[in-house]
């Protein structure tokens, strides 16, 4: 399993970092006048996701009582009102129901509308989580009923703790010098430090740090190539951007995975269509509904999807 889902924390007291959120965090455990809304802001990969999940589970949220949408995929106000009719029955499996909203600045006007709506008669046993790289955009009457808490990047000191927990764990023979540059290539952030540690795990002798994958194909590379097949108008622009986006995908990753990640991808896109553009996502899905064990079929289903182009 990949390093930066394997070592990702499960409790707060395993956090590395954000010291004064995670602080913040359980002692609002202990209180029974908590928050039902929280929201969590700060960069790409340094845990917003990963501290609303271990926020819905140390509530007893279990199992199908906790939800998860990407807002990024599913933005629209039909999301808003499913998650509302979902979140209003008691919960299965645990104590509470949860709905963790990733890039929650994402939602339309409309979405937003209802999700404030929905905050503001949110039933006892329903909390909500809302995470976003960009709280700006959120509006300021949602961002109101949240309790706030800041992610930040971690600072050196922390980066080389988590690094060291990596190195000794999984026995990886890595110099002072090469940690260095990698903690620094990381910026702050623990996920890329994870990605790139995953990929230098067997390497022998001198490591490439140029040319590392320094985020998931999964979540950056996908949404990328999709995005392209559903807005690209101009063929030619459609396919450079494609095949692009495919040689980097494929540095880090193998066809059949990514294959499943644009079927997942696209397949969120068309939950929230109207009847005219679901056609339209529906034969884009189509194109890649067969296996793609390796990179030549892959390569085929993409030159489907993209309108039969051929490489120039």
């Amino acid at each position: 399993m990949p390093f930066h889902i394997d070592y990702r924390p499960e409790m707060l007291e395993d956090v590395v970092g954000n010291d004064s959120v995670v602080e913040a965090l359980l002692n609002l455990l202990g209180d029974d006048d908590r928050p039902h809304a929280y929201a969590f802001y700060g960069p790409s990969g340094c845990g917003k996701t990963t501290l609303a999940r271990i926020m819905a589970k140390a509530l007893d949220g279990r199992g199908q009582d906790i939800m998860e949408i990407n807002a990024a995929e599913t933005r629209g106000i039909d999301t808003i009102r499913d998650i509302s009719r979902r979140l209003y029955y008691r919960p299965v499996e645990g104590a509470i129901r949860a709905c963790i909203l990733d890039e929650a600045h994402q939602l339309t006007g409309a979405a937003s509308n209802a999700l404030l709506k929905t905050l503001e008669d949110c039933p006892p046993h329903t909390y909500f989580f809302l995470c976003s790289t960009e709280p700006d955009k959120l509006l300021t009457t949602v961002k109101n009923r949240c309790s706030t808490y800041m992610v930040t990047k971690l600072n050196k000191v922390n980066m080389t703790e988590l690094v060291d927990i990596i190195i000794d764990n999984e026995n990886i023979n890595l110099s002072d010098e090469d940690k260095s540059i990698l903690i620094k290539k990381a910026n702050g952030v623990p996920r890329t430090a994870l990605l790139m540690l995953d990929q230098i795990k067997n390497v022998k002798g001198e490591i490439d740090f140029e040319h590392l994958i320094v985020e998931d194909v999964i979540d950056v590379t996908v949404p990328d190539i999709c995005q392209i097949l559903l807005k690209e108008t101009d063929g030619k622009k459609a396919w450079d951007k494609l095949r692009k986006n495919v040689k980097v995908a494929l540095q880090s990753t193998e066809s059949e995975r990514i294959r499943h990640g644009i079927v997942s991808y696209l397949g969120k896109i068309l939950q929230d269509s109207d009847i005219t553009y679901a056609g339209f996502v529906g034969s884009l899905i189509g194109c890649f509904l067969d296996p793609a064990y390796d990179e030549a079929v892959l390569w085929m289903q993409l030159v489907n999807a993209s309108g039969g182009l051929e490489e120039k």
